[in-house]
């Protein structure tokens, strides 16, 4: 087997692997410099394929003569968890049991790079995990299994990353087994029914006041591990990691992005185009994330203030 994958969700699915399987080789992406003191950063992939010795890989890009690399090391299955990169058909086509990628939706809902955030945005009540044979388009393969995953009420994106961290690793080695053993009928996805996602860039993660509540709120919660809801204080990022809706005050006059109300059991309390936003997790530019009732602390000059008056 050869796996491919980069984040934390990759590396627990990597780690339940090689306690039943023979993973001869891990690709994942790159080292890179990171932090204040510009130190080299290894993927969770590849610290935990390091810690069982297993040979590692990082291409900058994957090419159609990787194939040789891989018929070097005897791979008959290819395991994709979240690698951060399109394979190209010749690898794809390599492996003699197939090459299998995990994703984090119910497909063919949300295909792309951002399936958890796409699913806290839209509101939905339910999300999953799949298993599908992978193909050159983009999470077009056919289904193997799928496992549903409810989204309880106020979940964020981590935290609902944290259910997959927790669910992924044993719903993998089942599908794994069941694929290897002749027990599963790939199903093809019904294309009338796809739903697609894009790459989240920085800027998606700006707070329009005048949007509703309700849609303010999914969007702090959708986007709390990138790129994080931001706005402006007094010229400075804010950027918002938690919020709940808060019933509207009874003032005719509105004003979105004020700052009315400095709750410590609530929240903060920001005015949008209808109803209020309770501010619950913040971090202030140069600052550390901290919750309200700490913010409070530092600023509690904040009522009156308009976030996002500063150009934004």
């Amino acid at each position: 087997m050869a796996f491919f994958g980069s984040p934390r969700l990759a590396s627990v699915c990597l780690h339940a692997l090689v306690a039943e399987f023979n993973v001869k080789l891990v690709v994942t992406q790159p080292q890179k410099k990171g932090g204040r003191g510009r130190s080299i950063r290894r993927t969770p992939v590849d610290e935990c394929a390091s810690e069982y010795r297993i040979p590692v890989m990082r291409p900058e890009r994957i090419q159609s003569d990787f194939r040789s690399t891989l018929r070097s090391f005897g791979v008959d299955l290819i395991v994709v968890v979240a690698y951060g990169r399109i394979l190209p058909e010749a690898v794809i086509s390599l492996a003699r049991f197939g090459s299998l990628n995990l994703h984090g939706s119910l497909l063919p809902k949300y295909r792309g790079a951002s399936p958890i955030q796409s699913a806290l945005l839209n509101g939905e009540k339910e999300t999953g995990i799949t298993l599908q044979m992978m193909v050159p388009q983009v999470d077009a393969g056919d289904i193997l299994a799928q496992e549903k995953i409810p989204i309880g009420e106020g979940m964020t994106a981590e935290g609902l990353l944290g259910v997959f961290i927790e669910r992924a690793p044993s719903f993998l080695m089942r599908s794994i087994h069941k694929h290897l053993s002749g027990e599963l009928t790939p199903v093809k996805q019904d294309e009338s029914e796809a739903i697609f996602c894009t790459k989240l860039k920085k800027h998606d993660g700006l707070i329009q006041w005048e949007s509703e509540s309700r849609d303010i709120t999914k969007k702090i919660r959708a986007l709390n591990i990138w790129p994080v809801a931001y706005t402006t204080l007094d010229g400075k990022i804010l950027r918002i990691f938690d919020a709940r809706i808060h019933p509207a005050s009874h003032e005719k006059a509105r004003t979105p992005g004020r700052v009315v109300k400095l709750d410590h059991t609530n929240g903060i309390i920001v005015e949008a185009g209808n109803g209020s936003v309770a501010l619950m997790e913040l971090q202030m530019e140069n600052k550390r994330r901290m919750n309200h009732r700490d913010f409070v602390n530092g600023y509690r000059n904040l009522v009156g203030k308009l976030l996002g008056s500063d150009g934004e």
